[in-house]
């Protein structure tokens, strides 16, 4: 049975700490690789020297008493001229002339020698605890996902695949940083998202280098999951919990939903109106007041109606509110008393609500990340692939494929390897993994540390909190920026990165909720038509929302 014990915090087991020990060694400072250059051929370079002199010129009665015996002297001068035959030419050189400068040994990271360790256990694998290396030259890549989506547990498992260190957007300081890391994870254009730098702003201070990221991995989860846990963070951010220690009561959940966002409905600032194919039309006496419309209700019906693309709203003459889809020609209208209003569709504009505010932020995000790349420099991958236990595998391998194509500088595990850095790295915590086995005794301590530390009524010490992430994002209110200034980590340990929340999973929602997460998702559906494995995924997504029933 594999052992455990408890380092920092956290526990490990004991083919994870013996791996740890391994990968430290693997990757010692350039001070200890030149240290380590002399090799077998170097010493035995200098032990055959050594013994030469002793056995040729004699030292002492040492001298003496080795000459005293001719065949022992004559074997010996065999001996010595076979192992100086044998000895590097470059260690026995630096031996005879003190002024020898040999050359600097290399450290070459990018070798599966250095940095693949082989397990004992041809089944096995080894999570590398993964180092920043300043001189590392790797092609950038984003790791983009919604919040809630599972990107911390993508970035682990990154992080194991290559052996190198992953950061955050917030944390690479200079454009030169980008190179120096396997992945840089975000969340834009979500508000927690750092915000690309305008064209104006490339070469400036203001540049981070997000214009020369020119590859990427887009990471989907169903948004009715991906909502929720975005929330748990922020509750925890709140409640000034551990992070991925626990998920918000039920009643939280449906009071931060139904609160109002901080997004605003907005309209088009023209006065004129688009030609278009007409969805609904409205009279006034169809109004929220019975008699007239206002943009407003106008906007939030067009964003409760799943065919309408825009809306019209006429200010004179029958003053309709008009639901169009197929926008046409555009006609400019100067007069004040005859002009028209109009907007896109926007669900922001129906219930200004957290839910619906997220549930627009994911449209947006699917919109920019499938129009920044290339489709030959982007990978779709999605949570439930990762983490279900007939498609973890697979989507790993596939993700490793990605990562290692053209000259990525990345080196990463043999494709034998992935299934099991999968289990070790996203696959901890199921019923079919024996990597991992933490006591319950520990693990119950562990879920009672922030209750504990509430009836206390003490903070816990700062070496209690290791396993906390200080580099979290927070509510949109929050300057985030005070958080981001660490930089990127120097040493990553992707072999426990586990999410232990505890707390109801149970998240409700009501009809209409479902009904405008089922419009989003076919709206994505009908905009991507050619992509085979986003609509693919979408159409997962609607058959998941619509077998869930509605709350009450």
């Amino acid at each position: 049975m594999t052992t455990t014990q408890r380092t920092g915090g956290s526990v490990k087991s004991k083919s994870i700490l013996e791996s740890d020990d391994r990968s430290t060694k693997s990757s010692s400072s350039n001070k200890t690789s030149r240290t380590l250059a002399a090799d077998k051929k170097g010493i035995a370079a200098i032990a055959g020297i050594c013994v030469a002199v002793i056995f040729l010129f004699g030292i002492g009665e040492t001298g003496s008493m080795l000459r005293g015996s001719g065949n022992s002297y004559q074997k010996a001068q065999t001996e010595v001229k076979s192992l100086l035959e044998e000895a590097d030419t470059e260690a026995s050189q630096a031996f005879f002339d003190p002024n020898y400068e040999p050359e600097e040994p290399t450290n070459d990271i990018s070798t599966n020698e250095n940095i693949q360790l082989e397990p004992e256990d041809p089944n096995d694998c080894i999570i590398r605890s993964a180092e920043d290396n300043a001189d590392t030259h790797i092609t950038p890549t984003f790791a983009a996902s919604f919040p809630g989506s599972g990107a911390r547990m993508t970035w682990n498992l990154i992080t194991a695949l290559t052996g190198q260190v992953t950061a955050e957007d917030w944390q690479i300081t200079e454009p030169a940083d980008i190179h120096r890391v396997a992945a840089i994870k975000t969340h834009n254009p979500h508000p927690h998202g750092r915000p690309f730098p305008d064209l104006a702003e490339v070469g400036t201070e203001n540049d981070w280098g997000a214009r020369d990221i020119h590859r990427g991995m887009i990471l989907f989860r169903n948004p009715l999951d991906a909502i929720p846990s975005f929330h748990n963070y922020l509750y925890e951010v709140e409640q000034q919990l551990d992070g991925h220690s626990t998920r918000a009561p039920v009643e939280a959940w449906i009071k931060w939903r139904e609160t109002p966002g901080d997004i605003l409905c907005v309209r088009y600032p023209t006065t004129g109106y688009h030609d278009g194919d007409i969805v609904r039309a409205m009279q006034p006496s169809d109004a929220p007041n019975g008699a007239n419309w206002f943009w407003k209700d106008c906007a939030k019906y067009c964003g409760m109606e799943k065919e309408c693309e825009f809306w019209t709203l006429e200010r004179s003459g029958g003053q309709q509110c008009l639901l169009k889809k197929n926008k046409g020609d555009y006609h400019e209208v100067f007069d004040e008393n005859n002009d028209y209003r109009e907007g896109d569709h926007h669900m922001d504009c129906i219930y200004q609500t957290n839910f619906v505010q997220e549930l627009r932020f994911w449209e947006r995000f699917v919109a920019f990340w499938m129009a920044r790349f290339h489709k030959d420099d982007r990978i779709i991958m999605s949570y439930e692939g990762f983490t279900g236990q007939d498609t973890g595998a697979d989507a790993s391998v596939k993700l490793a494929d990605f990562l290692r194509k053209g000259e990525s500088g990345l080196d990463v595990v043999k494709t034998e390897q992935v299934p099991c850095v999968w289990e070790k790295v996203v696959n901890y915590g199921k019923a079919s993994n024996p990597v991992m086995e933490v006591p319950k005794a520990e693990e119950e301590s562990r879920r009672r540390l922030p209750k504990a530390e509430e009836e206390s009524g003490r903070r816990l010490p700062k070496a209690e909190k290791e396993s906390r992430r200080r580099l979290q994002a927070v509510p949109i209110s929050y300057d985030r920026t005070q958080l981001r200034n660490d930089g990127i980590a120097t040493n990553i340990d992707p072999s426990n990165p586990a999410s232990h929340r505890t707390g109801s999973k149970i998240r409700p929602y009501t009809q209409q909720q479902l009904d405008l997460t089922v419009a989003m998702l076919e709206r994505i559906i009908q905009n991507y038509p050619d992509e085979t494995e986003l609509v693919d995924l979408c159409s997962l997504y609607v058959e998941q929302v619509k077998s869930r029933p509605a709350e009450g």
